[in-house]
């Protein structure tokens, strides 16, 4: 046994140095552990990690320092020395031909783990299962993992089976509960129920949403007052009057936290007889809200903010494009119907309100949005690009101010509330990523210097493909989630956020409603501080949830339509851009798909360069495991032009 071997052996023995944690792996089959107490992070090498799976709670103990990492040498080494707590119990994968059976592969492509199969449910090769791990599979680190089929959810390659893959892959809720359901059936609103509520039914109200909306949250309208000011109401749909606390509907919401929309289905968070019937803001019918009154002057600037509840019905439903064809003048048969002028009037102030937003030092990130479009049976037909225009930009402002007027009444209130937090970035980070950004020859900034995330998007801006590495810098910034602290929200720029616009798709708008009836009343607070914590724990991880199953399942249908066009022959070599390069090869973005391939090294082949554009074609895909690999295409060229040089 070598020192460093009689060393490990060492620490592993000495209990009083076990640490406690959460493991996430990455492809690589490393890891990192989050300590429970927030201290710091540690280094986890693949052959280190036992039996652990991704979230699961384990008790490590650091290593003795024996040289730096190569991926992270500012974190110290551990080892897993017991999972404590499994993050989940079942996994999704597909069985493959083994040299006695078939063999099970998670699709979680940082799992990488053998796991022996006790009982396979009549199952065969290629079919998507549900494997559920044995209870009493040891959890140290020499052990293995040992399970058994317990579903059968479709064959490998069948498009109609990826929804079912990923709804089970990340827990997604199905079918509502029958108590929930028949509460929805037996829900209604009767006049009684508009008693001292503010009647704006005169008012010209219009709701402005994507195409295939069913669920309409939010609606606008704008009025001239007498002094010069303007006056816009953020008419939110009145959830928190039909789903009260404590009801099946509620926990049901609750548990769900968000609504998750995956390309061709959607999983909400309430109900259709609610989200898309009675909660609802559908045109030309009474509906309940809660409306959030800013006044603004010409320039922009909210002079005052209440909220009331009210009786609306709205006159209007607008899409996108509809909206933004009036706010660009395209429409000349209806320019000077009250209703365009009601849209370009809000465009104006909107635009205002942006300018103001961006001045105080908010980030200024323009993107695209790209959508699989399927057919019935699963498979993509097409590819919808919706990019940030002046409609987007006009309902965004007008939600992000009626945000940040909820957050700030609450705080006037004294009322502890979920805020929508964004921390400020570490410099180390964000210094990083202006290197690689250099690298790529997209900024040439000092990453010694301190960069303002903003000034270096703008940087970004002025390159090609200037969305491709807006993203690289974003990965570097902390996410935004829900929390009882008060630390602002760095991205919008904001001191006072919370969420309040959307009670129909995410529980902590319909917890903030709660909140602001309780202020607006002069009623105790509804919920402890105690209680809002474990709601913003919740909320956060399950939106992470709902977000990660929306980008597999796109990227399945996107990964899936390469390899069979590349299998058929019909696709011809696609641009991708290089964002990192390593020894063992390249990756690289595909920015008419926004997904990542790999491009391995060759023997005697130049390795690309960071921000080089390359023709590449398919090589290898698996959409189970996301897994695309590529070829240059302009390689083979290249050897023979090195080949005629050599003779």
């Amino acid at each position: 046994m070598s020192k460093i071997d009689q060393k490990n052996t060492t620490t592993i023995n000495e209990p009083e140095k076990d640490l406690r944690g959460t493991i996430q792996l990455i492809r690589s089959g490393n890891a990192f552990v989050e300590l429970d107490t927030g201290s710091e992070s540690l280094f986890v090498r693949r052959e280190n990690t036992g039996c652990a799976l991704p979230g699961d709670s384990v008790s490590v103990r650091r290593l003795p320092s024996v040289g730096a990492n190569s991926a992270d040498t500012r974190l110290s080494e551990a080892q897993v020395v017991h999972v404590t707590k499994r993050a989940r119990t079942e996994l999704t994968g597909v069985l493959r031909k083994a040299r006695h059976g078939v063999a099970f592969e998670a699709t979680d492509p940082r799992i990488s783990i053998t796991i022996h199969l006790r009982d396979v449910a009549g199952a065969k090769a290629d079919d998507r299962v549900v494997l559920r791990l044995d209870k009493h599979t040891t959890n140290k680190p020499q052990g293995t993992l040992q399970g058994c089929v317990v579903r059968t959810l479709g064959k490998q390659g069948d498009a109609s089976t990826d929804h079912a893959l990923v709804a089970n892959e990340y827990r997604l809720p199905g079918r509502f509960p029958k108590p929930v359901r028949t509460e929805a059936r037996d829900l209604g609103f009767e006049l009684q129920d508009a008693v001292g509520r503010l009647d704006l039914r005169d008012r010209l109200v219009f709701t402005i949403d994507p195409e295939g909306s069913r669920d309409f949250d939010d609606a606008l309208s704008v009025r001239r007052l007498h002094d010069g000011l303007w006056e816009v109401c953020v008419h939110i749909a009145d959830v928190s009057h039909l789903v009260t606390p404590g009801s099946a509907l509620d926990n049901e919401a609750f548990s769900r936290a968000c609504s998750t929309y995956l390309p061709g289905q959607v999983t909400p968070m309430l109900p259709e007889e609610l989200s898309n019937e009675l909660c609802s803001l559908n045109p030309d019918q009474d509906r309940l809200a809660f409306t959030c009154i800013l006044t603004l002057t010409d320039a922009g600037q909210v002079r005052d903010t209440r909220f009331v509840e009210t009786r609306i019905r709205s006159r209007k439903r607008f899409t996108y494009e509809e909206a933004y064809r009036i706010l660009k003048g395209n429409t000349p048969q209806a320019a000077n119907t009250n209703v365009a002028k009601a849209v370009r009037q809000l465009g104006r102030l909107a635009d205002m309100l942006r300018k103001r937003r961006f001045r105080d030092g908010a980030l200024e990130i323009v993107t695209s949005e790209i959508t699989p479009v399927l057919d019935p049976s699963g498979r993509l037909t097409d590819i919808r690009v919706t990019s940030s225009d002046a409609a987007h930009a006009l309902v965004e402002e007008f939600m992000l101010a009626a945000n940040e007027a909820a957050c700030k009444t609450l705080q006037k209130a004294g009322f502890d509330q979920l805020f929508r937090s964004h921390p400020t970035p570490d410099p180390d980070r964000v210094a990083e990523a202006v290197r690689a950004l250099n690298d790529a020859g997209v900024t040439q900034l000092d990453p010694d210097n301190t960069h303002s995330p903003a000034a270096v998007l703008a940087e970004i801006a002025k390159a090609p493909d200037a969305e491709v590495w807006a993203t690289r810098l974003l990965q570097a910034l902390p996410k935004a989630s829900y929390s009882v602290e008060d630390s602002g929200h760095f991205g919008l720029a904001k001191q006072w956020y919370a969420h309040f616009t959307s009670p129909i798709r995410r529980y902590p708008d319909l917890v903030t409603h709660r909140l602001l009836k309780a202020a607006i009343k002069d009623e105790p607070q509804p919920l402890t501080r105690k209680e809002l914590q474990r709601v913003a724990h919740h909320c956060s991880e399950r939106e992470q949830r709902s977000v990660s199953a929306e980008r597999h399942l796109t990227a399945m249908k996107f990964i899936r339509h390469l390899r069979e066009q590349s299998e058929n022959g019909r696709i011809a070599p696609f641009a991708a851009i290089v964002t990192a390069v390593s020894h063992r090869g390249a990756r690289a973005i595909l920015p008419e798909f926004q997904i990542q391939g790999w491009i391995p090294a060759a023997a005697g082949q130049r390795p690309p360069r960071i921000g080089q554009r390359l023709k590449v074609s398919v090589a290898h895909a698996d959409e189970t495991r996301l897994r695309l690999d590529l070829q240059h295409t302009a390689a083979p060229q290249q050897r023979a032009r090195r080949s005629r040089r050599r003779r």
